[in-house]
Formats: structure tokens, C-alpha cells, sequence
């Protein structure tokens, strides 16, 4: 027998962190290998509104896969494991260092980027009309100049 923590969570599976949300603690059987990606376990119970489980004992999370009544009084469950959050603390701790050679635009290119550069602005005596004027903006890298 294991304790499990049953949970309702309305957070994308891809989020770190997840909101658990209606805790329920029952005890359950587990029904195959429980040092794998995938489990299954059976709790004796009606219904529960959850979708997410956490079991202590292994110290990680899963998600709902399938649930079937094998009886009026016990559900079988099948789970996958959330390893964002099962893993959460090792991968707040972790860090890295990524490179690519080359100039990265950062304006087009496939690669997520962020520039934090100093925009130097240049007001001209010109205005905008009705005549269809158009603004050109140059965007450069300093560094790469003469």
C-alpha cells in the first residue's frame, strides 16, 4: 500500500510548476513496475474530481492517463510521470551556459533571443502627413561596423 495525493490541476503540461488544487489522500495498490515513466495503481473509491497525482513515497508527480471503475469500489489509474515537476528543485538549481557561433538576429531568426540594448532616438523636423510618408528604421550591430 501507498499513500497517493490526488489532485485537480488546470496548469498546460508543459508549465514548471503546477497548482494543485482539491486535495484528496487515499491509500493504493500499485498494479505494475513503479520505477518507470508509467504506472499503474488502484485506490478503492467511487469518484474523484482529480487529474494529478503525487506520490510521496517516490517523491514524484504524475499525470492522469486513464482511469477505469474495475469494480463499484475500486478505479485502476494509469499514470505518466510529470517529470517538470517531479524534477522542479534540480531543475530550478541547474544552469547553463548556450552558444552558437555566428550573429544572432534577433529579429529573425529560429533561436528565442532577447536584447536589452540602448536605443538611441533621432527626432527630424519632418512630420508625418497625409501624403503616405513612410518611416524607415535601420536596425545595426555597431560591432560589425569598419
Amino acid at each position: 500500500m501507498a499513500t497517493l495525493e490526488l489532485y485537480k490541476v488546470t496548469n498546460q503540461p508543459n508549465e514548471l510548476t503546477k497548482t494543485l488544487n482539491n486535495a484528496v489522500v487515499v491509500n493504493g495498490s500499485f498494479r505494475s513496475e513503479i520505477y518507470s515513466m508509467d504506472v499503474i495503481v488502484e485506490i478503492e473509491a467511487n469518484t474523484y474530481d482529480f487529474n494529478y497525482v503525487h506520490i510521496p513515497s517516490l517523491n514524484k508527480y504524475y499525470f492522469l492517463q486513464n482511469l477505469v471503475h474495475v469494480n463499484a469500489k475500486i478505479i485502476r489509474m494509469q499514470l505518466h510521470c510529470d517529470v517538470l515537476m517531479t524534477y522542479k528543485t534540480d531543475i530550478l538549481a541547474s544552469y547553463g551556459l548556450v552558444i552558437q557561433g555566428g550573429t544572432i538576429n534577433p529579429y529573425y531568426s529560429s533561436i528565442e533571443s532577447e536584447s536589452r540594448q540602448a536605443i538611441r532616438r533621432t527626432n527630424f523636423p519632418y512630420k508625418f502627413n497625409d501624403a503616405g510618408n513612410f518611416v524607415l528604421v535601420t536596425i545595426t550591430n555597431n560591432a560589425l561596423e569598419g
